[in-house]
């Protein structure tokens, strides 16, 4: 198993994230989050940047045409973040926090 800290959602692939049960929440969907990031409705730049904590298996494949296994990683768990970077633009600006 192995634990990472994935940036975006580009670094995860949607075949993998379809795979994972996220109930019937439209807001977990491989889709919205991308259009999040791609709107730059989150980001850096907002404040709010999203992370995933991934949790990967390593498979491994016999290739048929050579002797060395293909390794390859399932996608086990994945548990999504946010990390916040300043409180610009907040309902509530708490100057000594943003300092």
């Amino acid at each position: 198993m192995e634990v990472s800290l994935v940036h975006s959602i580009e670094g995860i692939a949607r075949s993998q994230w379809d795979k994972l049960p996220k109930g019937t929440s439209p807001f977990w969907r491989y889709d919205f989050v991308k259009a999040l990031e791609n709107s730059r409705s989150t980001g850096e730049h907002s404040g709010w940047q999203m992370r995933f904590l991934t949790v990967q298996e390593k498979i491994q494949q016999e290739k048929t045409t050579q002797t060395n296994p293909q390794e390859q990683t399932n996608l086990v768990a994945l548990l999504p973040l946010w990390q916040k970077s300043h409180g610009m633009g907040e309902y509530v600006f708490d100057p000594m926090f943003a300092e």
